[in-house]
């Protein structure tokens, strides 16, 4: 477990993978000094070593770390396994438990936050020129005589992909999403058809389909994917494993990719669409069932080739005379 030494400094002991993808890990003791904005790691603690041994055995630079993660999906073998990426490498350390690991990931990340100084984010501010509202929309950035302009995107550049499935009548215009009567609602990420990006968006699960938004105030959906082009949803793991609690909702058509905020969020939006599906499934069943409890109700006549017509609803209802005729053929006529 982590502790604070008399410094202020957190100090504890880790199992580090030295030579990534060995999966041989060594214990080792840590130090994050705040004051140096350093990391450094020992064969043990400081105060144990001589003087020759004194010297960390490699220390990063808190600046240069992107994210700290849980990193049991890359290492399953691995128990309280996470993750430090740092200047386009990954060093993988090991926690005694679940409570260490999430301790030492809270305090890495926190101690990696670039903060701006608030005289630095006022003149930021003011070389900036914004058009349009930027909060609820995406935005494009071009420069102008050395000031940065900022402007609204009327249209979402991800969603290039055409919108043969969409239907914005479904989900009702004039209506924000967040008033919907949905069966479930709320933000999640999801990647974009071209280009790939991930941007937050608005999602509502209704009967006809699942619809997603700018924002919870938008009028009229991005897209909307009928009910009709739902195949499959559940929870994604051979992709993207850089993102927690991401699920696929699989279509006719392409696989959308959606990280929720959290597990129980991911669990609870997966369990929803299901019901749908199982909704859909049994409206199927159903209506087929219907249609094969139909028993057609024929009339059938008798034709002869020489145009003599009959009553009788069958060849056994002929008349023996019929029966021995030299009639080459018989045609059935149903009606």
């Amino acid at each position: 477990m982590p502790y604070e030494d008399q410094y202020g400094r957190t100090c504890g002991f880790l199992n580090i993978e030295e030579d990534e993808n060995t999966g041989v890990f060594k214990r080792r003791y840590f130090l994050l000094d705040s004051n140096t904005n350093k990391l450094h790691y020992f064969k043990d603690n400081p105060i144990n070593l001589n003087s020759q041994s004194h010297n960390p055995v490699w220390e990063i630079e808190l600046q240069k770390v992107s994210k700290v993660s849980d990193a049991r999906k890359l290492r399953p073998k691995v128990d309280f396994c996470f993750v430090v990426n740092f200047a386009g490498q990954r060093y993988f350390l090991q926690a005694e438990d679940q409570t260490d690991m999430n301790k030492w990931i809270d305090v890495l990340n926190n101690a990696s936050k670039i903060i701006v100084p608030k005289s630095e984010a006022q003149k930021q501010e003011a070389m900036e020129w914004h058009y349009g509202d930027l909060t609820q929309a995406s935005y494009r950035t071009q420069v102008a005589g050395g000031v940065v302009c900022k402007i609204a995107q009327e249209t979402n550049p991800d969603e290039l992909s055409g919108s043969a499935d969409s239907d914005d009548n479904v989900s009702g215009r004039g209506t924000p999403a967040c008033h919907l009567a949905a069966h479930k609602s709320g933000y999640a990420v999801k990647q974009g058809a071209v280009r790939k990006s991930w941007k937050r968006r608005f999602f509502v699960l209704t009967d006809q389909g699942i619809s997603y938004y700018q924002s919870e105030q938008s009028l009229s959906p991005i897209r909307t994917i009928p009910k009709n082009n739902l195949l499959e949803v559940k929870k994604s793991i051979a992709t993207h494993l850089d993102r927690d609690n991401l699920f696929e909702i699989i279509t006719s058509k392409r696989t959308f990719y959606v990280q929720a905020d959290s597990p129980t969020d991911m669990s609870s939006w997966i369990d929803a669409i299901q019901k749908l599906l199982r909704t859909i499934k049994c409206e199927e069943r159903k209506s087929m069932q219907d249609g094969s409890n139909k028993t057609p109700n024929y009339d059938m006549e008798v034709v002869y080739p020489k145009g003599q017509w009959g009553g009788a609803t069958s060849p056994d209802q002929q008349g023996k005379g019929a029966k021995n005729s030299n009639l080459l053929k018989k045609i059935w006529l149903f009606r």
